[in-house]
């Protein structure tokens, strides 16, 4: 089932020319004109953020900023994937929001960024009469049709899981959404790049917490629901 779910319109298209930090990128936006742009995922996306690339511009309207563009997604093969992070709570909530697509199926309640333990995680959900605590992820990595998460280790990626853990110990349903943009057909964590959050991913799925892979697709205009996608389940 393909549902439209939220709009995020681009202003630009550029040629990315180099990285200067985590959050920092230069983009050609016209012959000879190099600007700063805003990036919002710090992850690696070496196979998105190299010089020549295409990418997709929104324009950011505040004066303060030191960066004029917000840099919103890349060309992997002939399809946009969406790195700007800064959205995903609101795809997120748009599909729990619709019956048909949400993993939980018709939510009551949604509350976003609620504490528990040393952090916040992204929601706390009522559906079907029981509370669930929810983690988002952005997946942009995508290696012979395996969805990979992280693309670069994640301490904070391991926090959270572990806290979905200490929340199914303490008789509540957990659950980890991974959003995958990148085009994939099965996810899986990203042992290579970080076996610790591998290893606490697969402890997470035996300790009963929920993982709920979903496929997306971006135009340059609009996000796609495409389908949830299964997970490779470790020993």
């Amino acid at each position: 089932m393909s549902v439209n779910l939220i709009e995020i319109p681009h202003d630009r298209r550029g040629r990315f020319v180099r990285r200067l930090n985590r959050f920092v990128g230069e983009v050609e936006t016209a012959p000879g004109r190099v600007e700063l742009v805003h990036i919002h995922d710090p992850g690696r996306l070496t196979e998105i953020l190299y010089e020549g690339n295409e990418v997709l511009l929104a324009r950011a309207d505040n004066p303060a900023r030191k960066t004029r563009w917000d840099l919103l997604a890349g060309k992997v093969g002939d399809r946009w994937v969406l790195v700007h992070s800064g959205y995903h709570r609101a795809v997120a909530e748009k599909i729990f929001e619709i019956p048909e697509i949400s993993p939980f199926g018709a939510v009551e309640e949604i509350h976003p960024e609620v504490k528990y333990g040393s952090s916040r995680l992204d929601f706390l959900i009522r559906a079907g009469g029981e509370q669930i605590w929810v983690e988002v992820k952005g997946c942009t990595l995508a290696r012979g049709g395996v969805a990979l998460f992280p693309d670069a280790p994640t301490t904070r990626g391991r926090r959270h899981m572990e806290e979905l853990i200490a929340l199914r110990g303490e008789g509540f349903r957990s659950a980890a959404v991974f959003l995958v943009f990148a085009s994939a057909e099965i996810f899986a964590p990203n042992a290579e790049t970080d076996p610790d959050f591998a290893e606490v991913f697969h402890r997470a799925v035996r300790a009963g917490v929920e993982v709920y892979p979903l496929r997306l697709c971006y135009d340059g205009e609009n996000v796609c629901y495409v389908g949830r996608i299964p997970f490779i389940r470790g020993g």
